[in-house]
């Protein structure tokens, strides 16, 4: 407790002379490389799922960095002074009769990630049982070697608090930390003496959600999760998904809302990988699993805290089905959203508001709305606050997207690419076919599109892209590709000796149930993720949210795109299938 106190006292220093905005650590790189490695210690004890029980727990959202957000939080309502003392008489701070659970997303995009995670460390190893630190989507390796938008990456903050010598070291103990994060919790408020204990509702914490594949808690428990997380799944949609916007929804006509309400789930654009799960997904996973909620972070909303799913028109569920927490205040300096915690007891999730001069736009948005000024100006005041914050969340849209995707579906289509060329090059020349006969890469980029535009016109971006030519999407393709490769295309395809590494490092991440073959449902999740062209990278959760529904729920190109690549109609997709599918795209566009 001592050491907890200490580090919470030079801490608080520390922001007050400036914190991270000095490029100056708050702890040492020694410090901080013995704090993580112990805390995983500590951590590994825990399962995937750890279960919490009190009379009311603490709900941390989102920090990125913040520290003066998390000190918040235990200032206020996680540390209180004891009556015990220390050897030099200084009042000893405990943690107060309250569990606190973090949802994840510690770093990046804040100055002060390494401290954040150093105080968290310290926390967790003085109170093991009533801490649980979750893992969100930014506990991964792929997310802090990205470089952001506004503010710094974790690796970059590193670099400049510790200098090359200890960055390797720092990140080391960092990732090694990150892949001890258990994925969830279950909150079982402990029910009032004298009270049924079937009346305490029960709530699964997580920091992103559900998936098609994550139907039970127990498939959480048989996840190996020290590891990076893969790039679909239930581990990936655990951490990446969100839930599918239900502010749209509510101008919808009664027929049209009941559709929207079986909506069970459908890709997520926005991320780059993962889901938007709907309401049909939601009950289902919370009747089968005994569950009244789930609480969660990863979006940020203007308060810091959100329900969806609560009013469903014919029933008011006395719960929200998905409660949003997010306790970074003006995340990335642009937002000006207000932080929140939630308190969970035996009466369901309620909102605390954190107290704090960085919310600007939220805090104002409260006065706005319990002001005395008419009624037109306090409204004209408040949509202005919620344009900015908008604003601010869509041009902030590409930073939060999962840059592995991104990264291995350049790699895997440039090498097949390069592999059909060389195959083509091997027929050609003993044809007697020379070089500059050879077709051109245009030939091979308006082949691999066709599948992505048909998934992306009829489910991706509704009318919109039902407009779009998909002609024009092809030229983008071939544009970008020609600048990539250029005119030393064909020495690059002569020095190219592993084209299928890459294809199957893809392959092996899409199969989830490592059975060495891929289904109907994980070859659509695949297409779902390559159907984004760069239009799409402008839309934002919210705005997907307000797709058309009959497009949301359309499914039938699925099954021709399954039927190319399902070359033996056996309903599954070997490797060898998954690759030829690009190389009979390129042959059949040769023969045209």
């Amino acid at each position: 407790m001592a050491a907890l106190e200490a580090l919470t006292c030079s801490l608080r220093e520390y922001v007050s002379a400036g914190g991270g905005a000095s490029a100056k650590a708050g702890v040492s790189a020694d410090a901080l490389v013995r704090g993580l490695s112990e805390c995983a210690a500590v951590l590994r004890k825990d399962s995937n799922v750890v279960r919490v029980s009190a009379a009311s727990m603490l709900v941390v959202g989102d920090l990125h960095g913040q520290l003066s957000d998390l000190l918040c939080v235990l200032d206020g309502f996680a540390l209180k002074k004891s009556a015990l003392h220390n050897e030099t008489g200084d009042d000893i701070c405990q943690i107060q009769h309250r569990p606190l659970v973090f949802l994840g997303d510690y770093v990046d995009r804040g100055a002060e990630s390494c401290e954040v995670l150093a105080l968290l460390c310290a926390l967790k190893m003085t109170y093991p049982s009533q801490v649980m630190l979750l893992r969100g989507n930014h506990e991964s390796r792929a997310m802090v070697s990205k470089s952001y938008k506004e503010g710094r990456s974790f690796s970059e903050e590193v670099g400049v608090k510790y200098g090359d010598a200890r960055k390797d070291s720092i990140l080391d103990a960092a990732v090694a930390w990150f892949d001890t994060l258990p994925l969830a919790a279950v909150l079982e408020p402990a029910a009032a003496i004298g009270s049924p204990r079937a009346k305490a509702p029960r709530f699964l914490c997580c920091h992103g959600g559900l998936g098609p594949s994550f139907t039970s808690l127990s498939i959480l428990h048989e996840i190996d999760r020290f590891s990076e997380p893969p790039l679909a799944g239930p581990f990936c949609d655990c951490i990446w998904s969100d839930p599918l916007d239900d502010k749209y929804a509510a101008k919808l006509s009664d027929k049209d809302f009941a559709e929207f309400l079986e909506i069970d789930s459908m890709g997520n654009p926005p991320r780059g990988c993962s889901v938007f799960y709907g309401y049909a997904l939601i009950d289902e996973f919370l009747t089968r699993n005994e569950l009244d909620g789930i609480i969660r972070g990863h979006q940020v909303p203007l308060t810091g805290f959100r329900e969806q799913y609560r009013d469903l028109r014919k029933v008011v569920r006395k719960h929200a089905a998905v409660t949003t927490v997010f306790s970074a205040s003006n995340y990335c300096g642009t937002y000006g959203n207000e932080a929140s915690v939630a308190l969970v007891s035996c009466d369901g999730v309620s909102r605390v508001a954190l107290k704090s001069d960085t919310g600007i736009a939220a805090g104002r948005a409260n006065d706005v709305a319990s002001s005395d000024q008419p009624a037109n100006d306090a409204g004209k005041d408040l949509a202005r606050i919620e344009a900015h914050f908008e604003e601010a969340a869509r041009a902030d849209a590409e930073n939060e997207k999962n840059p592995a995707w991104t990264r291995l579906k350049t790699m895997i289509n440039a090498r097949a690419r390069l592999s059909l060329m060389m195959k083509a090059r091997g027929k050609n020349d003993s044809a007697g076919v020379t070089s500059d006969k050879m077709p051109s890469l245009a030939g091979v980029a308006l082949a691999q599109p066709t599948a992505n535009t048909v998934l992306m016109s009829e489910r991706g971006s509704g009318e919109r892209a039902r407009e779009r030519d998909s002609t024009d999407v092809a030229k983008r393709d071939i544009h970008d590709w020609e600048q990539v490769f250029g005119a030393r295309l064909v020495d690059v395809v002569e020095s190219e000796d592993n084209v299928l590494d890459a294809a199957r490092s893809v392959f092996d991440g899409i199969d989830t149930d490592r059975n060495g073959e891929l289904s109907r449902e994980e070859v659509t999740r695949y297409l779902a993720s390559l159907r984004e062209t760069e239009d799409s990278a402008n839309v934002s959760s919210e705005d997907a949210g307000g797709m058309n529904i009959a497009a949301m729920r359309e499914h039938r190109h699925v099954d021709a795109i399954m039927d190319k690549l399902d070359l033996n109609a056996d309903n599954s997709v070997s490797f060898e299938e998954f690759f030829q599918f690009f190389e009979s795209a390129f042959l059949q566009r040769q023969s045209k």
